[in-house]
């Protein structure tokens, strides 16, 4: 086993965080061609389950302050539509604001 796969599950473990960002970019890319085709709600609660199966793997106790840090840093990558200049702020900006989301019906 190489220091890349000493998992105990044989799976391989990303070498470095530059490594882990590529091959999880990657991955999106794949899934979002699926994804894309999809009418929201379905987008969404594929979305769900996917976040479960990740969630499921951290012990109860910190499953919320996982899943808080995991939506800090989906709502980091995204870029933020301004309602009034009808434009798109980059990611990180100091004009990007975080909004309540909508109820949906």
């Amino acid at each position: 086993m190489t220091d890349a796969t000493n998992r105990k599950d044989g799976r391989e473990r990303p070498s470095s965080d530059d490594e882990t960002a590529r091959r999880a970019m990657k991955l999106a890319k794949r899934i979002s061609k699926q994804l894309s085709a999809m009418p929201m709600v379905l987008q969404g609660a594929t979305l769900a389950d996917l976040v479960a199966m990740f969630l499921v793997r951290f012990p109860m106790p910190i499953r919320a302050e996982i899943l808080e840090a995991h939506v800090k840093t989906v709502i980091g990558m995204m870029p933020v539509r301004d309602p009034d200049k009808q434009k798109l702020t980059e990611p990180g900006s100091n004009d990007a604001k975080l909004k309540p989301p909508r109820q949906l019906n």
